[in-house]
């Protein structure tokens, strides 16, 4: 069928692969491990021949490159047996059923896209991680698949356990891009620089061995807390211990009395420990809402951040909620505290703070609360309703940290983008980060951009011309 064609390669003998009625066999590995229309072979051995360069089961690690590449030897010329390959007209009814059956394994080497999986990377994506980023999808859906799983900017308490794992997920197969990353070699020249320059957030997970982060305090140390980093060498690299033992002295340093007594200490304090504020609830009314028996050592890691709760006299904190006498007082103190009304502009640091300060025990009342179960029922609704402005600090994630937070939560692009953004560097930060979420409507490259086909889904964000963000077609 492709004598011809084979002759070509002739000179091949010499390497100890010879020529069998058009497919080719190795001495080393048993003289059948090649493969395409095997006249001498019995089915029986076709059919042994193709298994053994091509089964792994469901053994993960047994999808290597060194695999890949035999399957794809033996079954080269029997792709087109199969209606999913696009690369070849259809020889089924040529070659015969029967024979095209012998090779049904060859089948997971045709990616989504009808052309040929190449390396062990994308047939691991194919077969079993049907959660990480389709690679046969447009690259920004990639890049939002990382984005989502991964991305915590400046915020330290969106570094959780769970972001850990989620962006593990995602990432795993991609750590190969860096050269930082020292447990594999790089795949970088096998990817592709573009492809792996859609994976960049994944950086993140390495370590400075060359290790992986494997829990949300390795990644906090290593993301915020470098000026302690030289103290951690010193008690001795990967060491669990040592490593805990630095992270309750930084959270120490931030939630110290004299840290309290300042604004800037308080928000530091509460950015790094809102989502374990369930550990040390005192309130009676709320015991049945303390997390610390169901995460005691998360809890014990985060000790010092039970000042917040129980603050020391001199704090900048306020009262606790339980200690106002009336509801009036209660709904005035969260009212002068928190609110801002349909106003972006008021929303500032110092009130997402104060705000914090007036809410931090009743957060509880939120169904969205993602860190402890509702305790509407056991506070009441009545008292539930006098915190209700403090909703606004909840977010899908857990609690808005800071002002960025909160006027993304709760004002739309066309509020926040208005003509005070460019001038107010709150306002336009939270702008900003609006118009990210759809940054394929912007791009500038006609191959990265989305606007043509999500058009009316596009002009949704029109308002962000005010800071820059145009569409293709009015740059």
């Amino acid at each position: 069928m492709e004598k011809d064609w084979c002759d070509e390669y002739k000179a091949c003998e010499k390497t100890d692969l010879k020529f069998l009625g058009g497919a080719t066999t190795s001495k080393s590995n048993g003289g059948n491990s090649g493969g395409s229309i095997a006249s001498q072979l019995t089915p029986e051995e076709i059919e042994k021949a193709v298994y053994d360069a091509c089964y792994f089961g469901d053994d993960e690690s047994r999808v290597t490159q060194e695999l890949v590449t035999q399957c794809h030897t033996v079954c080269q010329s029997r792709f087109c047996c199969f209606d999913s390959y696009k690369l070849q007209g259809s020889c089924r009814a040529t070659v015969g059923e029967d024979e095209c059956e012998l090779y049904s394994l060859c089948e997971q080497l045709i990616n989504a896209n009808g052309g040929e999986v190449k390396t062990f990377i994308e047939l691991d994506l194919k077969e079993f991680d049907s959660d990480k980023p389709d690679l046969s999808t447009p690259e920004q859906m990639i890049e939002k698949d990382v984005y989502d799983a991964c991305y915590f900017g400046n915020d330290e308490s969106r570094v959780t356990q769970e972001l850990v794992t989620k962006c593990h997920n995602v990432c795993r197969s991609r750590l190969c891009c860096f050269d930082s990353y020292k447990l594999e070699s790089s795949c970088r020249a096998d990817v592709g620089e573009d492809e792996c320059g859609l994976f960049a957030l994944c950086e993140q997970l390495i370590t400075k061995d060359g290790d992986v982060v494997k829990t949300f305090i390795e990644l906090d140390l290593k993301e915020f807390d470098d000026g302690t980093s030289s103290n951690y060498s010193a008690l001795g690299p990967g060491s669990k211990a040592n490593e805990g033992d630095q992270f309750t002295t930084v959270l120490e340093n931030a939630c110290s009395e004299s840290s309290l007594k300042t604004l800037d200490g308080l928000q530091t304090c509460h950015s790094k420990c809102q989502t374990h504020l369930c550990c040390f609830t005192t309130d009676p009314t709320l015991v049945d809402q303390n997390c610390s028996g169901l995460i005691p050592s998360g809890c014990g890691a985060y000790e010092p951040c039970k000042r917040l709760v129980t603050p020391p006299a001199g704090t900048y904190t306020v009262t606790s909620p339980t200690s106002l006498s009336t509801r009036e007082e209660i709904e005035k103190r969260v009212y002068d505290a928190c609110y801002f009304g349909d106003d972006p502009t008021k929303v500032t640091e110092e009130l997402v703070t104060k705000c914090h300060g007036v809410c931090a025990q009743r957060l509880c009342c939120f169904s969205d609360y993602s860190l402890q179960s509702s305790c509407r029922a056991t506070v009441g609704e009545d008292e539930c309703e006098l915190y209700s402005l403090c909703d606004q600090l909840v977010t899908e994630n857990g609690v808005a940290s800071d002002a960025l937070e909160v006027e993304e939560k709760e004002f739309g692009v066309n509020e926040l983008c208005i003509d005070k953004a460019a001038v107010d560097t709150t306002l336009f930060s939270a702008c900003k980060e609006t118009c990210q979420r759809r940054s394929c409507c912007f791009e500038s490259n006609p191959g990265y951009s989305c606007y043509e086909l999500e058009k009316d889904w596009c002009d949704e964000y029109e308002a962000c011309s005010v800071i820059g963000y145009n569409f293709q077609d009015n740059r």
